[in-house]
This record gives structure tokens, sequence and C-alpha cells, in this order.
């Protein structure tokens, strides 16, 4: 899944999705990256808790 895929499925602008994605850790460039399936649970798993 890319990161713009999961921004419309968490209903959030891509770029602020980057932004959490990277205070997580997870190194992204861009709304093209692919994010595996680890990566994607603990981007929700992070997203749900601060919502």
């Amino acid at each position: 899944m890319r990161v713009f895929e999961l921004a419309r499925e968490l209903n959030m602008p891509g770029k602020d999705l980057i932004v959490r994605i990277k205070a997580i850790g997870i190194k992204v460039d861009g709304n093209f990256n692919v994010l595996d399936e680890k990566q994607i649970k603990e981007i929700r798993a992070k997203v749900s808790a601060a919502a």
C-alpha cells in the first residue's frame, strides 16, 4: 500500500500522514512510498491512538 492510499483510508491529507509516519521513525520521502504490512499496522495503531 502506498502512503497516499493509507492517507485516503485514514481520511487525512497525505502531507499530515507523512509527518506522523516520520515521527514514528519510518523513513518516507513522499506519497508514493510503499509501506509493508508491519509498517501499516504500526501507523494505524499510532494514528488511532492520537485521534
